[in-house]
């Protein structure tokens, strides 16, 4: 058995000391744009444009452009205007961070060991920065940022721990793995909550004298315990309809990262898949939207999905792609049927407590969950075509 290894940076990879990583690091920021008012009101406005960040639930927007449009107008100017001079400060002021972080050597010999292995690794940090940052970390870690699959960040992200949504987008930009996956981290809400949900195997980096609250311990120990997972037949991903909705809700950020990623998005765009495979997906997954789903979803509210005869999408002929319309309005169409599937689902849970007949709850559960099983496989298609 082989296993998809999703490992946290900041405080498990790389000892970062956010008390004093944070402080210095916007203290070089305001002096970068000190252009733009005092110290005080670029880092106030910096937290709200990273709330909006963390509370983003739209797949079309990624998270750079829910900061942009929440940092720079502001403060009366754009990212154009700015971006040479955060250029720069990234290139020749955001180094000085290093000082107050600390290398893991434990950190090198888990990856060269997970490589050694075959497993594929990925960086799961919460994307609030932008490449160029969190590529020097993963250096400052004494790691090389491209023997990984992914790492994760806000330039081609489109949601943020501790949302699910976050964790679905990783696997579906991997072409959701069909091997098992496990995470490490040192945040229990942030890393380990949300892919327990998922049921990933998870184990807690310890800083400190915390108490045994979770399968864990140091950052030398976690060899071991992927010896132990890989000698098991690995837990299966958790039936569970909040699973189901994020891996819905991540398609669409996967397709657009997909289709308009550009060179300077970052090396991890550089591993998507061919072109040809994305439109091919998009439109079956338009054709599910379209001609599929709504006869499905009609079932289902009557609690006779499990009456329905259903196709695997596998099985799919090529659905011809429609000349007379751009990718991008292809997309825009997809999403706008997407975006209304979610909210009849989202607005289901939220009033499941009013339905009295479990046959119904059962039914549309398992609606979500063929429709996310269609998902997966229609990303795993585009990546090994």
């Amino acid at each position: 058995m082989s296993l998809t290894v999703l490992l946290d940076l900041d405080d498990t990879l790389l000892s970062a000391h956010m008390d004093r990583f944070l402080p210095l690091y916007f203290d070089l920021l305001s002096q970068a744009l000190s252009h733009l008012g005092p110290k005080e009101k670029i880092t106030s406005q910096v937290d709200t444009a990273v709330g909006m960040m963390l509370t983003n639930q739209n797949p079309t927007r990624t998270l750079r452009e829910v900061f942009n449009e929440n940092f720079y107008p502001q403060l009366g100017t754009t990212e154009d205007v700015c971006q040479p001079i955060l250029a720069t400060f990234y290139q020749q002021e955001y180094p000085h961070v290093q000082s107050v972080t600390q290398v893991r050597p434990e950190a090198s010999n888990l990856v060269k060991w997970c490589q050694s292995q075959g497993l594929q690794i990925a960086i799961a940090t919460n994307p609030l920065f932008p490449h160029s940052a969190t590529f020097q970390r993963i250096q400052w870690a004494g790691l090389e940022p491209n023997d990984f699959a992914l790492f994760t960040v806000y330039d081609d992200f489109h949601f943020t721990k501790p949302h699910l949504a976050y964790y679905a987008e990783i696997l579906g930009r991997m072409g959701w793995p069909e091997k098992p996956a496990v995470m490490i981290g040192d945040n229990l809400s942030d890393d380990l909550f949300p892919t327990d949900t998922f049921g990933f195997a998870t184990f807690w980096i310890k800083n400190g004298n915390q108490e045994n609250l979770w399968t864990g311990g140091n950052l030398g120990d976690v060899k071991a315990w992927l010896q132990q997972e890989l000698g098991t037949n690995g837990q299966p991903l958790a039936v569970n309809p909040l699973v189901d909705i994020a891996t819905l809700r991540a398609t669409p950020a996967v397709i657009d990262t997909w289709l308009r990623a550009e060179p300077n998005w970052g090396p991890n765009v550089r591993k998507n898949p061919p072109a040809a495979n994305v439109v091919e997906t998009l439109h079956r997954l338009m054709h599910f939207e379209e001609q599929v789903y709504p006869h499905l979803w009609q079932k289902a509210q009557l609690g006779k999905f499990a009456d329905v005869s259903l196709t695997h999408p596998s099985a799919l002929e090529k659905i011809p792609i429609e000349d007379n319309q751009s990718i991008e309005q292809a997309f825009a169409r997809f999403f706008k049927k997407r975006e209304s599937a979610l909210s009849k689902l989202d607005n289901f849970h939220k009033e499941a407590s009013q339905h009295r007949d479990e046959n119904i709850t059962r039914s549309v559960n398992e609606f979500a969950s063929w429709a996310a099983d269609n998902d997966r496989e229609l990303l795993r298609r585009a990546i090994n075509l």
